[in-house]
């Protein structure tokens, strides 16, 4: 696994070098990669750089507005590691919306709930700010239906899962990757909550829908395969359980760069669903 984020950063920052020489060090498109580079970091769990990186693109975002523009002074006061106050306008436009989204979700990995929420917010203000819906509300919905089911406030949870379904409806096709990324995320509400019956049901629909629009050997389509059979195998359903588990393995063991972790969670999940068949 270590080796496809390698692969990722190098090719990021040669991206990066290539566009800053072409195009200046603070054009908007540099950064655009600063902020690629600080997912890959964050998907690492290296927090620290993440952040470094999310805030280079943030200065860039404030440097490419006018001193005039209204979401100026509140990049410029993150940068310094401040908070907004009532005394600036909330910035809207959107690459400083996404920079920001990004922070946000720094603070959920580190399971600083509260603080994520509050930036959320102000994403969400920022979203509004163009007096049109933006379709980038769904993932700001998504992102709140995630850390409240994380704080175990369930019907919070609940609701912005289906305002973000709503918005989907909406704007997308019926099979949609973002459509099966918030199905998936309520099959996880619902398993925390003990409801395995619409857990499954919800991973069902989320597998199938990612399995229509991915390639085949999307991970995250082997993400809801595992959770499904997670749930199957609390239903007692043995036989499900391995199917799924089996699914699973199949395409990590597919990838070009090998998750041994992965591999070997796969595994075991099936070892033990067949001993439990066996009794």
């Amino acid at each position: 696994e270590s080796g496809r984020y390698d692969d990722a950063l190098e090719n990021y920052k040669h991206a990066l070098d290539i566009r800053a020489k072409a195009l200046g060090p603070n054009h908007s498109s540099v950064a655009t990669v600063y902020k690629s580079i600080g997912s890959v970091y964050l998907d690492q769990g290296e927090y620290g750089q993440a952040l470094k990186q999310y805030m280079r693109a943030l200065e860039i975002c404030a440097l490419t507005l006018s001193e005039s523009h209204p979401s100026t002074g509140s990049s410029k006061a993150l940068c310094k590691g401040k908070r907004n106050d009532n005394s600036v306008l909330p910035p809207e436009h959107p690459s400083i919306a996404k920079v920001w989204a990004s922070l946000a979700n720094v603070e959920l990995r580190q399971g600083a709930y509260d603080d994520s929420i509050e930036m959320y917010n102000t994403v969400l203000d920022m979203q509004k700010a163009g007096g049109e819906e933006h379709p980038d509300i769904i993932l700001t919905y998504n992102a709140f239906g995630v850390l409240y089911r994380l704080k175990k406030d369930y019907q919070k949870a609940k609701e912005y899962f289906q305002r973000a379904d709503s918005m989907c409806q909406k704007y997308f096709l019926r099979d949609h990757p973002m459509k099966a990324r918030i199905l998936h995320n309520m099959s996880d509400m619902y398993t925390d909550m003990g409801d395995f019956h619409n857990a499954i049901g919800h991973y069902e629909k989320a597998y199938k829908m990612r399995a229509a629009t991915l390639p085949p050997d999307d991970l995250s389509t082997a993400s809801s395969y595992y959770n499904l059979g997670c749930a199957y195998f609390e239903k007692n359903n043995k036989v499900k359980a391995t199917t799924m588990f089996e699914k699973t393995l199949g395409i990590y063991q597919k990838q070009r760069t090998k998750d041994e972790k992965a591999i070997q969670r796969g595994k075991e999940a099936i070892n033990i669903t067949n001993k439990m068949k066996k009794q």
